[in-house]
């Protein structure tokens, strides 16, 4: 399971609220764009996911995706830890 962060005044996209629930809502969003990036972990932690992602979106360039148009930065973001394979040395 993933760690969710977003509640932190970050944009979120539009949705409906279809039923709450004790703990959670259920929600219907409109078509999006959900990008991901897979790293391996270094001492740095998930730092080198970030620069990949913001690239894409064109947080501090032009946009690096295949109609070079920017996209909004919004929440929720998603972390998985994913265990690498165990390597020989």
């Amino acid at each position: 399971m993933g760690i969710v962060f977003g509640r932190t005044g970050v944009e979120e996209p539009a949705f409906r609220v279809l039923a709450r629930r004790p703990g959670y809502e259920i929600r219907r969003l409109p078509p999006c764009v959900a990008a991901s990036v897979h790293t391996q972990v270094s001492g740095n932690g998930n730092g080198a996911a970030f620069p990949i992602l913001a690239g894409y979106i064109g947080v501090t360039s032009a946009p690096k995706n295949s109609r070079a148009e920017p996209i909004a930065m919004t929440a929720p973001v998603v972390h998985t830890p994913v265990q690498a394979p165990a390597q020989l040395v």
